[in-house]
């Protein structure tokens, strides 16, 4: 996890990652695929073809209750832990998101179908996104406000 926050300064610090061109509306389509995937009605061969499509092929995913995963084990991670507990749940954006080069941080929340917000471990936080040259999530990095111990992470 050091290594990966490292990386993720560095690449904030770059004059290469300030360079890279204004991509706001890539970035928002990026989001709003990516936000997909942890929604419930979107069926595993979506889910999985989605992935494929805003990752990089190297592409990783971390947050405080799951280990480094590559592409494949996020997809497996959401199909087996996330939605079998999400009972209905989707995964919105909570607020606008902030970009700067090819750094991204956004915040999120699970919402109920009745619209009311998760109150459970993992149901909202802020993730921390790095960019490849080529538009692709190259690392998302999670913190949740609250995590099973009740405290946030």
């Amino acid at each position: 996890m050091q290594d990966a926050i490292k990386a993720a300064i560095a690449a904030v610090q770059s004059e290469e990652s300030l360079a890279w061109p204004d991509r706001s509306a890539d970035v928002t389509r990026l989001l709003g695929q990516y936000l997909r995937i942890w929604d419930a009605a979107t069926l595993p061969a979506d889910r999985q073809a989605i992935v494929q499509r805003i990752f990089s092929p190297d592409g990783q995913y971390k947050d405080p209750m799951t280990p480094l995963l590559d592409c494949h084990g996020l997809v497996r991670h959401i199909e087996d832990v996330v939605l079998p507990r999400m009972d209905g749940f989707s995964l919105k954006p909570a607020g606008a998101p902030h970009i700067h080069g090819r750094c991204l941080l956004f915040s999120w929340e699970y919402v109920g179908p009745d619209g009311r917000r998760g109150s459970f471990p993992g149901s909202s936080g802020t993730d921390f996104v790095q960019i490849s040259d080529a538009g692709l999530l190259q690392r998302v990095i999670g913190f949740f406000d609250v995590t099973l111990r009740g405290r946030p992470a």
